[in-house]
């Protein structure tokens, strides 16, 4: 396999697990030890702003 070829699949593989991260935090799964950290292979700003949005929904149904 090219060299290209190899950094776009581990790119895709990548992008593959911040996507799952994602619908992990969108669900409520991410929770204490299991969140994902800034510069953690599965981290991205698209599930740190799922995150907070998750936080934000939960605190809202625990207040309503």
């Amino acid at each position: 396999m090219c060299k290209d070829c190899q950094e776009l699949k581990a790119r895709v593989e990548q992008l593959e697990v911040q996507l799952a991260g994602c619908m992990t935090a969108a669900a409520g799964w991410s929770r204490g030890a299991t969140k994902a950290k800034r510069g953690d292979y599965g981290w991205s700003p698209a599930y740190q702003d799922t995150l907070k949005l998750r936080q934000k929904y939960e605190r809202l149904v625990r207040t309503s």
